[in-house]
């Protein structure tokens, strides 16, 4: 037994080879000192330079290649590395390429490798003294500009050649670009784009507008939602319902558009009612209730207008009490505070009590109480109007006055049915449902699990 103990050992030893640690063994004092001082060492700035340029250029090796995935891979490991020794072969690649994403993924590469140097080049491709440039490369410059870094980029999109140009492709990408930006220069030329016979320019300055939240375009927009041709009536209710999450769309100072709007509600008809209604919806307050119960009266039993208006009223409140406004009125009287702000925080406090009751402990203080108010309103507010939480979209949802802190190039891909279902379980987990709760006016937990029902 001792001599097949001692075979062991030895092969054990032999295995592990020299200087290697069994386990269990500390690491030799002297060993430790070495690794310590290696992670100490200063980097060459000059070294890791050259790895940096080294990355790069097995990077172009793959952009220029035959195969859209090894294009794609290419343009993924670029971004993340720092090198400025091929950023004009890669914006040359990008403008004559045919396809716009290519322009719009390098564009993105390069805010990431080197934004600067890639603004120079477009800034250069773009000089008044230059040649004759095609639609089709202005186009691609336009698409390179929307993931490059402001202000830069803005000044370059708002340039005679981009937004001025009289191509109507060129035009419109500039508009997405700087929607996309949310530049104020884009206001006034989305403005005359919506009276564009081009339904695909109407609907790129509606999404524009909407990106831009800026009230003055509340009008115009009114006025497209009955607008047939192109569906420019839906991108237009979209746009509107995206203004109200920037700008507080039923709070704005100008109570000519809100007459107006209400107007155009009271006489909506057939497709234009499917349009606006989701607009009333959003005016969860006494008034807006108190139209939608008007409108519910006047129409017919079972029509879709009256059904639409049904929607609207969930939208409002987060529950569906069905086509009887006696019955609408019979809760709206047992629950008058139900819109106010105060009605929220003693419904929050109630449930604070009621877990306490259950969770014995420190977890739950009155401080802990305000970061997780602070957390949920955060998500409530940047839930997409189809239930999801899409954190690739976060940002088009933000106020406008206050937007969202951001890093550049943070754009990190994840799986948005997990992303979903991880928020819409937050508010489960802090006792708002469905039908019950601060955030039941949104529908949030409803949406949230709607969201979620198609990956089930």
């Amino acid at each position: 037994m001792r001599t097949s103990a001692a075979v062991l050992l030895a092969i054990a030893v032999l295995a592990t080879g020299p200087g290697s640690v069994l386990a269990g063994d500390d690491p030799a004092p002297d060993a430790a000192k070495d690794a310590a001082a290696k992670d100490a060492a200063p980097v060459d700035p000059v070294k890791q330079q050259l790895f940096a340029d080294k990355e790069a250029e097995d990077a172009l090796e793959l952009i220029e290649g035959a195969q859209i995935t090894e294009l794609m891979e290419g343009l993924e490991r670029l971004s993340r590395v720092s090198s400025k020794k091929f950023t004009a072969r890669v914006v040359t690649f990008a403008l004559e390429a045919a396809e716009l994403h290519i322009a719009e993924f390098a564009g993105h590469a390069l805010a990431r490798a080197d934004p600067e140097g890639a603004l120079d080049v477009l800034a250069a491709e773009l000089a008044p003294k230059k040649k004759k440039i095609s639609p089709l490369r202005l186009r691609q410059v336009a698409g390179m500009l929307s993931e490059l870094p402001a202000p830069r980029s803005v000044e370059l999109l708002a340039s005679d050649r981009l937004l001025g140009a009289r191509n109507v492709v060129v035009r419109r990408e500039a508009i997405r670009a700087l929607g996309w930006h949310r530049s104020p220069k884009v206001l006034s030329v989305a403005l005359d784009a919506l009276g564009s016979k081009d339904a695909h320019l109407r609907n790129v300055a509606c999404v524009a507008l909407g990106r831009l939240g800026d009230e003055k375009a509340v009008a115009a927009l009114v006025g497209k939602l009955n607008e047939k041709d192109g569906g420019t009536g839906g991108f237009a209710a979209i746009a509107l319902g995206r203004i109200e999450s920037g700008t507080a769309f039923w709070k704005i100072a100008d109570p000519e558009v809100i007459t107006r709007v209400v107007e155009r509600i009271r006489g909506a008809k057939g497709t234009l009612m499917e349009r606006i209604m989701p607009i009333l919806g959003m005016r969860r307050n006494r008034n807006g209730f108190d139209l939608a119960l008007e409108l519910l009266e006047s129409h017919k039993d079972g029509s879709k207008g009256e059904f639409q208006v049904d929607l609207a009223l969930e939208k409002q409140t987060g529950h569906f009490f069905g086509n009887d406004p006696a019955v609408w009125r019979e809760w709206i009287e047992a629950n008058p505070n139900f819109f106010e702000k105060e009605q929220a925080e003693v419904e929050r406090e109630k449930w604070r009590k009621d877990f306490l009751k259950e969770n014995k402990g420190p977890r739950v203080t009155p401080a802990t109480e305000v970061t997780v108010q602070r957390a949920l309103d955060y998500l409530a507010r940047h839930q997409d109007p189809s239930g999801a939480f899409d954190q690739q979209h976060f940002l088009d949802l933000c106020e406008e006055k206050r937007p969202c802190p951001t890093s550049s190039g943070a754009r990190v891909q994840m799986e948005p049915i997990g992303m979903s279902g991880l928020c819409t379980l937050a508010f489960f987990g802090a006792g708002y449902g469905p039908d019950e709760g601060r955030y039941r006016g949104v529908n949030l937990a409803r949406d949230g699990v709607h969201a979620l029902a198609p990956a089930a």
